[in-house]
């Protein structure tokens, strides 16, 4: 479980690192611009607010994945059901936004990896 909490931790930072970079942009059309280089897995196409709201979701995610990884850091075993909840609201926004954008064929592969977290969870407990 060890391993699992710093791979959460990891990607808590991430997502909260590459998305404030995006964030910190002055403007929503430029915060769009900036996010639409990372999150290619969304049509292209769509305007910029989506990748704008897109940046502030995986925000939120990098949040919550840093709090559960500090969770199990510190060995809260009464917070396990919080570690369900972020790895599954996470996965279940993964299969959302496939079902949204099923055409776009990158959307398919980008959902196993959202789900990715669970799976490993699942399999360590």
């Amino acid at each position: 479980m060890l391993v699992f909490t710093f791979f959460l931790l990891l990607l808590g930072l991430f997502e909260i690192i590459s998305n404030l970079i995006h964030l910190s942009k002055k403007t929503t059309d430029e915060i769009g611009k900036s996010a639409r280089r990372q999150h290619q897995e969304i049509p292209l196409s769509l305007a910029n607010k989506h990748f704008f709201w897109k940046a502030i979701i995986m925000l939120v995610f990098g949040l919550l994945f840093l709090a559960a990884a500090l969770l199990l850091l510190f060995k809260l075993p009464e917070m396990l059901p919080f570690t369900w909840f972020v790895t599954s609201a996470f996965g279940l926004y993964g299969m959302v936004q496939a079902l949204i954008y099923h055409r776009e064929i990158k959307v398919w592969p980008a959902m196993l990896v959202y789900n990715l977290p669970l799976i490993i969870y699942i399999f360590l407990s």
